[in-house]
């Protein structure tokens, strides 16, 4: 004949399923707090308020990123002009300094040191001979931000990331805006990043695309003091003066620009 289940292994199969039920109500509860956070983050984005009242968001004003610019209208077959620039921007706007390496394109191999703050701006590069510029930078440093005229055209995925579709057209031209929201931090808040900018040009109602600017690995935060100093092999006297100054660095359109 068969014989019961002895009542101390019904026990603790029951203390299994218990725990078991326990842990997956655990990840469940994290999985939602996760999910809550995006959600409330997607309500502040998405105020009750029609899209033309939104209000244009501000960009973040200390980060790391890199950027890679594309032309479209240049022929990808040849090597120049080069259709695309990769430059890897360090960016302060609070203590009024930039720096910013081109790795590839038009001015490759060239470094960029913006100061703002001690009226000068340097370019060094290492190839094919070493270099060093300087130049009196007196202007005020241009603060980071999107045009009043633009307006939230909803939301949209771009490589993965849920992001902020706004657009500034003035008929002939218009400019798509893609801003990130993501979360900073373990349990942070969800910030607006700069993800894309597309400028197009408008005629007899069909668009071209002109120039777009992707953001990749952006680190908000303020950059190391370090980053904005010269070379050890360079000193501001040892920098041949250059007259006239350098043009200005568009890495998010003129909403970036050093």
């Amino acid at each position: 004949s068969s014989s019961a289940p002895a009542p101390g292994g019904q026990q603790r199969r029951g203390h299994q399923r218990v725990c078991d039920r326990f842990a997956q109500g655990l990840i469940m509860l994290e999985r939602c707090t996760m999910w809550l956070g995006f959600l409330v983050a997607l309500l502040q984005a998405n105020a009750i308020v029609g899209a033309d009242d939104r209000e244009v968001p501000a960009l973040p004003l200390q980060l790391r990123a890199t950027v890679e610019v594309t032309a479209h209208l240049v022929d990808k077959s040849r090597d120049y002009p080069p259709h695309l620039k990769i430059v890897h921007v360090k960016y302060d706007y609070i203590n009024k300094r930039a720096h910013a390496v081109v790795e590839k394109g038009y001015d490759e191999g060239k470094t960029f040191i913006r100061r703002y703050d001690s009226k000068y701006e340097y370019m060094v590069r290492t190839e094919p001979e070493a270099e060093c510029q300087r130049s009196y930078l007196g202007e005020e440093m241009p603060a980071p931000s999107l045009p009043a005229t633009a307006t939230f055209q909803g939301m949209e995925t771009i490589e993965g990331d849920e992001c902020e579709h706004w657009m500034d057209d003035v008929g002939s031209n218009r400019v798509h805006i893609y801003l990130a929201l993501k979360q900073v931090g373990r349990g942070g808040d969800f910030q607006r990043i700069p993800k894309r900018v597309t400028d197009e040009a408008v005629m007899d109602g069909e668009s071209v695309a002109l120039m777009t600017y992707d953001w990749k690995n952006v680190e908000l935060g303020m950059p190391a003091e370090t980053v904005f100093q010269l070379p050890a092999d360079h000193t501001h006297k040892s920098c041949e003066r250059y007259v006239g100054g350098f043009p200005y660095l568009h890495v998010f359109h003129f909403y970036y620009r050093f």
